[in-house]
């Protein structure tokens, strides 16, 4: 139940955001820019399991796209622009198989999707984000 509710929550936030504003919801940082046509959900944290590394991920969506970036100070991609494919699921299901994702630099990974609303629904009753 308490998962649900922050879900909405959540959902409810990227979708609300007024121009300029930036508010909390559970520990995802929710923002608009007066420029931009979308909102932005940005969740950042150190894994005490695997040396402190650092992980953020910012999630935007728009009215056509949605987009899913991951930041992994633990990696070292070689080439700007490459594309690399591995599937894109969620601890409950499987939202995208050998989803296409771009090396944006050498830590950081950006995935765009199509907009549709299932992805937001299974990312919205997560726990946990995958990768094959």
């Amino acid at each position: 139940m308490i998962k649900t509710l922050f879900a909405a929550a959540l959902l409810a936030g990227l979708m609300s955001v007024p121009a300029l504003a930036q508010t909390k919801v559970g520990d995802w940082t929710i923002e608009k820019r007066e420029k931009d046509t979308h909102c932005n959900a940005a969740r950042g944290y150190k894994d005490k399991d695997d040396d402190n590394r650092e992980y953020v991920m910012v999630l935007s969506y728009a009215a056509d796209k949605i987009v899913f970036v991951i930041i992994y100070d633990g990696w070292e991609w070689d080439k700007t622009g490459d594309i690399l494919r591995a599937d894109f699921s969620t601890d409950k299901t499987d939202i995208k198989k050998a989803a296409k994702w771009e090396v944006m630099d050498k830590t950081t990974l950006r995935g765009m999707f199509e907009f549709d609303p299932s992805i937001m629904d299974s990312l919205s009753k997560a726990r946990r984000l995958r990768g094959r």
